[in-house]
């Protein structure tokens, strides 16, 4: 079989619905046994700007998304603008005719044209190109569009039947148009037969947690770490979790550690602004042995950083050859630990070294790993990963001396009692103060 390598981008502002296309093509790919890489570059507003998703798939595993593109799908006249000199020979772009003129493409581009306007003329909205063109893609690369009719059907049931038919008439369109107007790719999209799975660094770090048995999570939404917040939210009665955001930064670490200092795992997240408040507090937490864990997804450039841009600066966190914070004024050992992808990022969040430390355990994902989609080998976890946080040997961590209350002293038997590894009951929602 003829080896696979295919990078897509898809590019606009923000608002024009980028992120769909996206997903249905990243299902699409990875129901195909295929390998991706997808990551969004956005810029810090709500709406207008300019947003550029690339995904890239392979048959083997994808490592960068890479510096040419073999689809263009520009949703607005600045990303023809912008992206159009990134096109290699024997690439598509596919754009909007009614808004969008095309410059000068380099040799062996195939420029595809299509009027919204004549394809669906009864039906309103800037989003009825991104599903034409979304179409248009994989009829190039000779998908079946019940395979397209179907991911859609899913991606848009929480909208109802209308929605669904409206969508999946408007990609018959475009799918059939593109059948007669357009020359298809010299190759079909294969199917490995490979069992995948694709998420984010983000929630990688999340799901490493919760593997690692973490029973109490608190944060302050900061961009980009705000992925792990989103995950165990979502995720947290049905794992045990106590999940809850808290007012701002120095209360996610305060609260972080007394919890740890009550003998319950727990870990917090955060980006370099909200970092550089933590630094006393974790300090103190290395002062008094307590393990917690705090995740620093890494914004580029110095102070509050660049929050949605790669090429993160991790040298403000550490000194590398003396393994410390430098943030904080306690000259304890700490274990700084720099990920350099999504299973890097889960891998460690699971080890048991890291459950069973005596000191604060730092994460410091990069924006770029932790923001972006990877596929992974989807098998049964093994039995030691399953079981990895029941294995680890309880740290007693606290417990009552003769003079005060400290980690030092659980050393000695039957003076510390066990927290439960699950809460018997929740507290309401809207509560933010509760043992464990």
């Amino acid at each position: 079989m003829k080896r696979i390598d295919l990078a897509i981008g898809i590019g606009g502002a923000a608002g024009q619905g980028i992120a769909t296309p996206g997903d249905v093509l990243a299902r699409i790919f990875i129901r195909h046994g295929l390998h991706i890489n997808a990551y969004n570059a956005y810029q810090s507003i709500i709406r207008g700007g300019h947003i550029f998703l690339t995904l890239r798939t392979s048959d083997q595993p994808v490592l960068t998304y890479g510096d040419k593109l073999d689809v263009l799908m520009p949703l607005n006249q600045d990303t023809m603008d912008r992206h159009l000199k990134l096109m290699r020979a024997g690439s598509a772009v596919l754009f909007n005719s009614d808004t969008i003129t095309p410059g000068a493409a380099p040799d062996g581009v195939q420029l595809c044209p299509f009027s919204v306007k004549a394809l669906a003329p009864a039906i309103r909205g800037d989003l009825v190109q991104n599903t034409i063109a979304l179409a248009a893609v994989l009829r190039l690369i000779t998908v079946e569009f019940e395979i397209l009719a179907e991911i859609l059907t899913l991606q848009f049931r929480r909208k109802g039947e209308a929605a669904i038919a409206e969508n999946v008439g408007v990609a018959r369109a475009g799918y059939d148009y593109a059948a007669t107007h357009f020359t298809p790719f010299p190759f079909s999209l294969p199917d490995t037969g490979k069992r995948l799975a694709f998420l984010e660094g983000n929630q990688a770090l999340a799901m490493g947690g919760a593997a690692a048995g973490v029973r109490f999570y608190r944060a302050y939404p900061m961009s980009p770490s705000t992925g792990v917040l989103h995950w165990m939210a979502r995720h947290a009665r049905q794992l045990g979790i106590m999940v809850r955001q808290v007012e701002d930064e120095i209360g996610v670490i305060n609260m972080a550690i007394g919890a740890a200092h009550a003998g319950c795992r727990a870990m917090c997240a955060t980006s370099g602004g909200g970092f550089a408040l933590m630094s006393e507090a974790l300090g103190s937490a290395a002062m008094m042995e307590i393990p917690v864990v705090c995740i620093d997804v890494q914004r580029a450039g110095p102070a509050t950083g660049v929050p949605t841009k790669t090429r993160a600066i991790s040298g403000k966190c550490w000194a590398p050859a003396r393994g410390i914070i430098p943030a904080s004024s306690s000259p304890r050992r700490r274990s700084p630990i720099a990920s350099r992808s999504s299973r890097d990022s889960s891998t460690w969040s699971t080890d048991s070294s890291v459950q069973a430390s005596s000191s604060p355990i730092c994460f410091f994902p990069k924006v770029g790993p932790a923001s972006t989609r990877w596929s992974w080998i989807s098998t049964r976890p093994s039995t030691a990963a399953t079981s990895s946080a029941s294995t680890v040997t309880r740290r007693r961590r606290t417990a009552i001396s003769s003079a005060t209350s400290s980690p030092r002293a659980a050393s000695r038997p039957g003076r510390c009692r066990e927290p439960p590894d699950t809460p018997t009951s929740w507290p309401p929602m809207n509560t933010t103060r509760r043992a464990c």
